[in-house]
């Protein structure tokens, strides 16, 4: 979600209003598909996945810090992952050109080594269009041998007023959900709306989607009024199927933020707990869903003394789930530009035991931070979005990397 203004607030329909998003649930009407024992497939890299081993015992994760590497001022919302090669791939918010202008980048992708150093020339994955306005977030899946991605786009209403401090689709004319492949040396492979340019806001809201892929189609989770509305796509776009996930007391808090992926064969679900008037504190929730997109509720997680939201990295790797979201105190301001949120890691053994939860840094968060994790052997690699330390209102992405270390 795109936000136009300072203060953004808790709450909204569903759960939330989010500085780049707003809410996300799934479950079970619809066509039925079949998840039984699916694994990921042919996915190679996509970080979502579970690419570690299920049946390892651990009991103790520990993190040694080996440095932070700082992409340029005005990269936003990363998306990293590890490639078939053993690099990494990096997508993320880096405008360029005129804003609101046809064929104006938003979104890029590049390439970088082990040591975090850029690889080549980036490439666009998002431009302004006139049909489908201004891309938006953004979510991307390694899928065989293309980079997938899914991403909103806004059509603004030009004679609309200030957002005041709101999420971008409150003057949005239309939004679409829209679907682009391309091969790794950034050539487009295809481009097409999943949804198009729909005008009913509280039946489909696009902002911080979250996908997984189950060997055959897309799994995509978008925020619709009191739930996640999941579809089940192509990969030229067509859908498939059609599920909700309501949110609630004995559900998932939130429609959006999320993240799906995949743990011992079965899909599950990342979300943030309800928030809202009479909320004492945020947990993260974490829960399978079924064939159907049924959903049970594995575990939830307090982490001390502040509330939990975002949820956006999800990597399983050795025996361990890690979980890369946001936090900031309890009682908190719903101003996030005077009480950001900060990065936090926590990592799970294969029985939801905690047995990490660390904050990442101190610094404040851009928005709601958007934190990814991608693995290359022993070294994890955290990505997420800074404010900018003096005041200015371009975010900065920040990669930190770590040696891992299992008990």
């Amino acid at each position: 979600m795109v936000y136009l203004g300072g203060l953004v607030m808790k709450g909204g329909f569903g759960a939330l209003l989010f500085f780049l998003g707003l809410t996300l649930g799934c479950g079970g009407d619809g066509d039925r598909v079949d998840l039984t024992g699916t694994e990921p497939g042919d996915v190679t890299t996509d970080t979502s996945q579970d690419i570690g081993a299920p049946d390892a015992k651990i009991s103790s994760v520990s993190l040694t810090h080996l440095g932070t590497t700082e992409m340029v001022q005005g990269t936003h919302r990363p998306e990293i992952f590890t490639t078939a090669q053993g690099a990494l791939l990096l997508a993320v918010v880096h405008p360029d050109g005129p804003s609101m202008t046809e064929g104006s980048i938003k979104h890029k992708a590049y390439h970088l080594n082990a040591d975090l150093e850029i690889q080549g020339e980036g490439f666009a994955l998002t431009t302004y269009t006139e049909a489908y306005g201004d891309p938006a977030d953004h979510r991307v899946l390694l899928v065989d041998d293309e980079i997938v991605v899914v991403y909103q786009a806004i059509v603004l209403d030009p004679n609309a007023g200030p957002a005041g401090g709101g999420p971008a689709e409150n003057n949005a004319i239309s939004q679409s959900l829209m679907l682009a492949r391309f091969s790794h040396d950034g050539t487009e492979l295809f481009r097409g709306a999943i949804v198009d340019n729909i005008t009913d806001f509280e039946e489909d809201n696009f902002p911080d989607h979250c996908m997984a892929w189950d060997g055959a189609s897309l799994i995509v989770s978008t925020g619709s009024k009191d739930s996640a509305k999941v579809r089940v796509v192509d990969r030229e776009g067509n859908i498939e199927s059609t599920h909700s996930i309501s949110i609630g007391p004995d559900s998932i808090g939130a429609n959006i933020g999320n993240s799906l992926f995949w743990k011992e064969g079965g899909l599950h679900i990342a979300s943030g707990g309800l928030m809202g008037p009479g909320v004492e504190s945020v947990p993260l929730i974490f829960g399978e869903l079924s064939s159907t997109f049924g959903l049970t509720i594995l575990d939830t997680h307090y982490p001390d003394g502040e509330d939990a939201i975002f949820p956006t990295g999800t990597l399983v790797h050795g025996g361990v789930t890690y979980i890369a979201y946001s936090a900031h105190a309890i009682g908190s301001s719903p101003d996030i530009q005077i009480d950001p949120y900060e990065p936090r890691l926590a990592a799970f053994d294969g029985d939801w035991n905690l047995l990490l939860d660390t904050k990442i840094s101190t610094e404040a968060g851009a928005g709601h931070v958007h934190p990814t994790v991608a693995v290359i052997e022993d070294t994890l690699y955290y990505a997420w979005s800074r404010k900018d330390p003096a005041g200015g209102p371009a975010p900065q992405v920040l990669i930190e990397r770590y040696t891992i270390d299992t008990d």
